[in-house]
């Protein structure tokens, strides 16, 4: 009998919701932007997607539901989300006891919460990348869960940090990427200082006026990096490709058949290989030691940088935008000639001049919706690799670049092999060095001609 007085009493409650619900829609007029929604909230649905905006129980007339929804409209028609939760009020005219009980201080909560929506402006802006960003969200993740949420800011002390730390080396998380993360830390705790700057002391309630105390401990260990690295090289070799092994790329990426330095367990003989030519990945490489580009270099990679009638490529580094400029071999401009012509159809019109598409007519890097990077240079590469017996841990399309700067550094021209890479000039000389194309050519086509004659054995 208890069952069933539970079963009626439980089918009445949903009946009396929708008795309840019908009348709202039927009495709600007809400008009213939002409707009530059976999950009990104020709902509108937005280029195909539902948004609420406060219960209707608490709200039955929708007024502040609407009031809501007048502030998000905007933001959510053109980014596809809500705004983040807003930062902290701003506190005036309060006594210092009267501020410590109705707003006790800036917590982690606020703290990440506020970063994160400055972010996603930068995004929109195209001030920030989405994997920057993506990147950012990660470690404001991070300080939440291991610092806590509720945490205030000004407590902190350096075994916060320490305990942090601690978390990613348990994780066995190597020294560069741990001192990725420190740095990423710092960033989000130090643009609070920053934005604190900006405003009135009565008007900083939601930033910090004192810089947090990271503590000696928590930095870059310049010293576990290098042996890293050194046991790296020790283990799996550099980030380096010999010429042969640059040159047996190329030969496959034209549909040459070749041999391989891999026996056939099944015959005991070299194996062979022979694949369909790829114009695209073959300009890749040759752009790669030859004007040391990276993946995503390639992928920004337009007409208007490259002067095939000269051979001249004139590509500011996107990371650093500092100045870059390299001498094209004959090679270079032949192949970028045959990948231009063989380039897909751009999916985008604004995309009509880049060198290199997907299949779908797509960058070949790029973020998602969700803004997520995805990478068709890396696997395209890695594929070759593979296939050719060339694949080694960590040495990836962005070793041609490493290869660059080890083969250039050795034709006596470090400047201009900085100028080839887009490296910004150290010490006071970076205010002083002017680029002249007249004085800046000859060293470039030395260079140039230098790691020419090393891919190729010229003179031997």
């Amino acid at each position: 009998m208890e069952r069933q007085s539970t079963t009626v009493t439980g089918s009445r409650k949903v009946e009396e919701q929708e008795i309840t619900l019908y009348y709202m829609r039927e009495n709600r007029p007809d400008w009213f932007p939002i409707f009530p929604h059976a999950s009990g909230c104020w709902a509108k649905k937005i280029k195909g997607k539902l948004f609420t905006f406060g219960g209707w129980k608490s709200d039955p007339s929708g007024e502040q539901a609407l009031v809501e929804f007048n502030r998000q409209r905007e933001y959510v028609e053109k980014h596809g989300r809500k705004l983040p939760g807003d930062l902290p009020p701003v506190v005036r005219d309060l006594t210092q006891e009267e501020q410590e009980r109705v707003w006790p201080g800036l917590t982690v909560r606020w703290l990440v919460t506020g970063y994160m929506h400055l972010a996603d402006n930068l995004v929109d802006k195209g001030d920030m990348s989405h994997q920057h960003r993506n990147d950012m969200a990660a470690i404001c993740r991070e300080i939440k869960k291991q610092i806590g949420p509720d945490a205030r800011v000004a407590d902190l002390k350096p075994t916060h940090f320490e305990k942090l730390k601690a978390a990613w080396e348990k994780r066995k998380c190597s020294p560069v990427t741990v001192g990725n993360y420190i740095t990423r830390t710092k960033i989000v705790f130090r643009w609070a200082v920053e934005r604190a700057e900006d405003f009135d002391e009565d008007e900083a309630g939601c930033y910090i006026r004192t810089p947090v105390r990271f503590g000696k401990e928590f930095k870059k260990s310049s010293k576990k990096i290098s042996k890293a690295r050194n046991k790296h090289r020790m283990e799996h070799g550099g980030k380096f490709f010999e010429a042969a092994e640059i040159r047996l790329m190329l030969e496959v990426t034209e549909g040459k058949k070749v041999t391989l330095d891999l026996i056939d367990e099944k015959t005991g003989e070299l194996m062979e290989l022979q694949l369909p030519a790829n114009p695209a990945l073959k300009a890749m490489i040759l752009l790669g030691i030859n004007c040391g580009l990276g993946n995503m270099d390639i992928a920004k990679l337009r007409e208007s940088h490259v002067d095939l009638e000269g051979g001249w490529l004139d590509f500011p580094r996107s990371k650093t935008d500092e100045q870059r400029r390299s001498r094209l071999w004959s090679e270079t401009v032949q192949a970028l000639r045959a990948a231009r012509e063989s380039r897909p159809a751009p999916y985008y019109r604004e995309d009509s001049d880049r060198f290199f598409l997907t299949p779908t007519g797509l960058p070949v890097k790029r973020a998602s919706e969700k803004g997520t990077p995805l990478d068709e240079v890396s696997p395209l590469f890695r594929e070759l690799q593979d296939r050719a017996g060339l694949y080694r841990k960590l040495r990836g399309f962005n070793a041609l670049r490493h290869s660059f700067e080890t083969v250039g550094s050795t034709s006596g021209n470090a400047a201009a092999v900085s100028l080839a890479m887009g490296h910004a000039a150290s010490g006071i000389s970076r205010n002083y060095r002017e680029f002249q194309a007249d004085i800046w050519n000859p060293k470039l086509e030395e260079i140039a001609q230098h790691i020419h004659a090393w891919l190729w054995l010229e003179g031997e």
